[in-house]
This record gives structure tokens, C-alpha cells and sequence, in this order.
């Protein structure tokens, strides 16, 4: 009888397990690099705002870290774009693009 239950129980959680890793494979990611177009230096808290495509909600945001470099992780299937802007620079828009089952990663370098 303790084995059964030994069983049951592994069997439940190697299933679990591989549900919640394949929820993960669902969801998109955007990364990229910001740096200054005068110096090609890294900038570091730039806001990298996710906006959904559609109806202009904020979807997800991040800063860029002191290597200028960001990522914004968990992203649904859809249409995007984001702005990036911080104090003493020109606000940027990416422009559109699309996170779904054949693109699942967005590079902005």
C-alpha cells in the first residue's frame, strides 16, 4: 500500500511539473540594449514600456539595467509595440510587432 501511495504521488507531480513548464513555453519575451547614439555608451534607467497593439494599454515595463540591456518576460501571444523614454532623451515607439507561436522573442539588439 505505501508504494501505491509512493507512486500516485510521484506520478502527480512529474504531470504537474510538465503542465506548469509548458504554460511557460507559451509566453513571449522582449529584450534589448539601449545605447547613445553620439557615444555608444550603454544608458542606464531607461523606461521600456509594453503596450498592447490594439487598444494602447500598458501591457508590461521594465528599466534598463547599468549595461543599458532590459528584458520583459511573460508576454501572451499578440500585437505590441513599446515605448522607451527617460528624462534628456527623445521618446522612442519601436513600432509593431507580433509575440505568438512562430515568434516568440522580439530582440531590440
Amino acid at each position: 500500500m505505501y508504494k501505491f501511495k509512493y507512486v500516485i504521488c510521484l506520478v502527480s507531480m512529474v504531470l504537474l511539473s510538465g503542465n506548469l513548464f509548458a504554460q511557460g513555453l507559451n509566453e513571449g519575451m522582449v529584450t534589448g540594449s539601449i545605447k547613445a547614439k553620439s557615444t555608444n555608451q550603454p544608458i542606464e534607467n531607461i523606461s521600456a514600456v509594453l503596450f498592447d497593439l490594439v487598444d494602447s494599454t500598458i501591457v508590461s515595463g521594465t528599466m534598463t539595467d547599468p549595461k543599458g540591456k532590459f528584458i520583459i518576460n511573460h508576454i501572451p501571444d499578440g500585437n505590441y509595440y513599446v515605448i522607451f523614454q527617460c528624462i534628456g532623451y527623445k521618446e522612442i515607439n519601436s513600432g509593431a510587432f507580433s509575440i505568438n507561436s512562430q515568434h516568440k522573442k522580439q530582440d531590440f539588439g
